[in-house]
């Protein structure tokens, strides 16, 4: 099957979906398909984070193609060669999978690919969960009128990555389509051994020493609730005399408000800016930590929880975080965004050392049987043959 999967930006800065299409691109391509990634990334950009691509099992399969992103706000491309240029990138393709909604580009591909009865799957990554719609309201409705409702109804499916965001779009947008419910996942392989030494933990001596610290590993974005975390971790200091607070991630433009923040509050001692990390250090972080705290106003479905869980580390949780799972495997602590509540899971987990190892096996349970990249990448591959004119 000849597959193509389109997303303005693969910069695994720019948060989920640009770190999860590439995966999904290589497990479909692992399992025999040809598969290409369609990108206004040019190939400078694309070599500019080559180094964290390298280390996704089966990017070497993937061919990626540029596409400028049509000047339009609107979507509609303005000169003949960007036409032509999305003509001849989908010309041929049996599917199509859309990552996103407000981007241009996907409005352009939508189009033309209706145009040719070529079927597509639309992946809004939690950006139409009332929340998230209820960031710059009348902008997005605007958007809707202007082409994006046309472009969700006309899709073959819309891939959304847990129940609760099925439910949610089904009330509030009631698309024309079906929708399928297709989680993220993990490769295994991208997850290392743990080395002796301690490597994270001793780049940030002596602030962490041999101190349990707590680890936030995401986008300083507004929507990661990291105000709560900081207000929770008050309350955790208060109590616990050692524990520490590690943030991890680039600037989203909330990393300003949270360092303000925890100098009013009197912790900026107890906690750590490391910026972002990738790669082997990320995986260093998450397996030194004690637990790792999400507190997010929404998620699709966060890789990072996966990647904490696949690591043996156990998670505190919103309920935003639509992952439910978590609790039911005994994997994590899904609590409401509130800072004593989420004081009180992480200080449990800090002092119930029998609740610790049993949530560290869990998890790493949990991943194995449910969210791993081949059998997430099967799922969609039935789904396209379905629809498959």
């Amino acid at each position: 099957m000849q597959i193509a999967h389109v997303i303005q930006s693969i910069n695994p800065s720019q948060g989920g979906p640009a770190v999860v299409t590439p995966r999904l691109a290589s497990a479909q391509a692992k399992l025999g398909h040809e598969v290409t990634i369609v990108t206004s990334d040019g190939p400078e950009a694309i070599a500019s984070y080559r180094s964290v691509l390298e280390g996704i099992p089966g990017i070497e399969h993937i061919r990626f193609e540029y596409l400028p992103a049509p000047r339009s706000q609107f979507g509609y491309p303005i000169r003949k060669q960007t036409h032509s240029a999305i003509h001849r990138t989908i010309s041929g393709l049996n599917f199509l999978h859309l990552h996103g909604v407000w981007d241009t580009l996907l409005l352009s591909v939508g189009r033309l690919a209706t145009k040719e009865r070529i079927q597509y799957a639309l992946r809004p990554a939690g950006m139409l969960d009332p929340w998230s719609m209820g960031q710059k309201k009348w902008k997005k409705k605007l958007a809707l009128a202007m082409g994006r409702r046309a472009l969700i109804n006309r899709a073959a499916f819309i891939h959304v990555l847990n129940r609760d965001e099925h439910d949610l779009i089904a009330q509030s947008l009631h698309p024309h389509c079906p929708m399928h419910v297709v989680p993220n996942g993990i490769f295994i392989d991208e997850v290392p051994e743990i080395t002796p030494g301690y490597r994270f933990r001793a780049q940030h001596r002596p602030f962490l020493n041999n101190d349990p610290y707590v680890l936030f590993l995401s986008r300083l974005h507004y929507k990661k609730g990291l105000e709560h975390l900081a207000r929770a971790f008050v309350h955790v200091a208060q109590k616990h005399e050692r524990l520490k607070l590690v943030v991890a991630g680039p600037d989203d433009g909330d990393e300003k408000r949270f360092r303000h923040l925890i100098d009013d509050l009197g912790i900026a001692s107890r906690v750590l800016l490391a910026g972002p990390i990738y790669g082997t250090a990320k995986y260093d972080a998450l397996k030194e930590s004690l637990c790792f705290c999400l507190p997010s106003y929404q998620e699709g479905f966060s890789l990072a929880i996966l990647e904490a869980l696949a690591c043996a580390t156990p998670v505190v949780i919103s309920k935003q975080c639509h992952f439910p799972e978590v609790g039911h495997a005994e994997a994590g602590l899904v609590v409401d965004q509130d800072p004593e509540e989420i004081a009180k899971a992480i200080l449990t987990l800090a002092t119930n050392t029998d609740m610790h190892h049993k949530m560290k096996r869990s998890g790493r349970e949990l991943i194995e049987r449910d969210y791993t990249w081949p059998e997430i990448a099967q799922r969609t591959i039935q789904y396209y043959s379905k629809y498959i004119r």
